[in-house]
């Protein structure tokens, strides 16, 4: 099995990725009144979706979305077959280098394919590859660009694994009595069962925590002047994270946005998938038992020393960024329990499998000229002193249809290669 890269299909990925991220958006407002543990569910569904396009894109079966041009179209009948018949002839031509950047005469056309196709046909078929080799210039130009981009997103995030190794590598264990009780209780009271490596460090003013597969927790030393309370609300918050494994969900966002840095709508999701798994948390916290206006305050103090010059790193979690502070404080203050009802849970994820499904499989391509004549009476001249060997075909290929030509191509590639 061979793989030829095609970078029309590639770009054509790209912008099926780009419009299930944009219907994940649109959902994930029409629900923002609704509880952030839904919102946040289908945030994540949504850049999981975008991952699995390129995935369904290539093993589902193409299906046309619009009428076949034969139902729709006003063309005549033989303008139709002419076109086909030179998208035919271009391909047959370009398989066997006979046609370079339209570079090729038209006696030389002649010579090479008796019985070959009209003065207009043939002139359009040169007009054909050459747009077409214009267009694979312009696509070629911006793959790479892509790939420079793609590139920076990626090295952005290997320096700040890296920064955070760092720090990691600075930090200390935790010796404090009291502290070892309030990591015990939070565990306790967010059901959680998983190993948790902590320990403390100068260099933040937020907790924060990472790792998919070994979950680590920093804790700031400017901490242990909190009273038990607080300390015990900030723990719960970070073992939520970890409890649920936003570890995972935040490397999905990250490739997502790595592949699609150059459209808003993957942007503006991440940016979703943040906020919600942040509220989804504090209402989490809240749920557990802590005061809101002690929770709040706590998220101000924390928010106040990260803006005071407390390092932040966005490949990991942190507890309280200043951008979204104002949004969650009120959320907090106003908090009511809210529960996820299964109907609504279900109905998002059947609504998001069904927009990433049609959208992988669908086609704008329409069907094949099924209901016209395509014989060469249509598209041909009368070619009374031609033989059967002497078709146009350079080979004594006939080549009658724009699939033919594709298969002729690809057969000629192979026996190149």
């Amino acid at each position: 099995m061979t793989f030829n890269f095609d970078l029309l299909q590639f770009a054509d990925i790209l912008w099926r990725t780009a419009l299930v991220l944009a219907v994940g958006w649109a959902v994930v407002k029409v629900l923002r009144k609704k509880p952030a543990a839904l919102r946040y569910e289908v945030a994540v569904i949504t850049m999981a979706a975008a991952l699995t396009v390129p995935i369904l894109y290539a093993i589902l079966p193409q299906v046309a979305v619009i009428p076949a041009m034969s139902a729709v179209s006003d063309l005549s009948p033989a303008t139709l077959a002419l076109e086909q018949s030179t998208q035919a002839q271009a391909l047959a031509w370009e398989a066997q280098g006979q046609l370079q950047s339209g570079s090729m005469l038209d006696d030389q056309a002649r010579n090479s394919t008796p019985g070959a196709i009209s003065d207009n046909a043939m002139v359009a078929a040169r007009e054909y590859v050459l747009v077409k080799a214009k267009s694979l210039s312009v696509w070629e130009s911006a793959f790479l660009i892509w790939l420079v981009g793609l590139l920076v997103m990626l090295s952005n995030a290997i320096i700040g694994r890296a920064r955070l190794a760092g720090i990691w590598n600075k930090s200390r264990p935790i010796a404090d009595e009291e502290w070892s009780a309030v990591l015990e209780e939070a565990g306790d009271r967010v059901f959680l069962t998983r190993v948790v490596s902590v320990r403390e460090v100068d260099d933040i003013e937020s907790p924060m925590t990472w790792g998919i597969f070994v979950p680590k927790l920093l804790i700031p030393s400017s901490l242990h002047g909190w009273t038990p309370e607080r300390k015990l609300n900030a723990v719960m918050h970070e073992l939520v994270h970890i409890r649920r494994r936003d570890a995972i969900h935040d490397v999905v966002s990250s490739l997502v946005v790595a592949m699609g840095w150059f459209n808003p709508f993957a942007w503006m999701m991440r940016s979703e998938v943040k906020a919600a798994r942040e509220a989804s948390c504090d209402a989490e916290v809240l749920s557990l038992g802590a005061p809101p206006e002690e929770y709040a305050h706590m998220l101000s103090e924390v928010a106040k020393g990260m803006r005071n010059g407390g390092r932040s790193l966005n490949v990991v979690m942190s507890m309280a960024r200043p951008k979204q502070l104002e949004g969650r404080v009120l959320s907090v203050l106003n908090y009511a329990p809210q529960k996820v009802s299964p109907i609504s849970r279900y109905l998002s994820m059947a609504l998001m499998a069904c927009v990433v499904l049609f959208t992988s499989a669908a086609t704008m391509t329409p069907a094949e000229y099924d209901a016209y004549d395509m014989s060469p009476e249509l598209t041909q001249k009368p070619r009374s002193e031609s033989t059967e060997s002497e078709v146009w075909s350079p080979e004594n290929i006939a080549v009658d249809s724009v699939e033919g030509a594709k298969d002729f191509k690809e057969e000629s590639r192979a026996a190149i290669d």
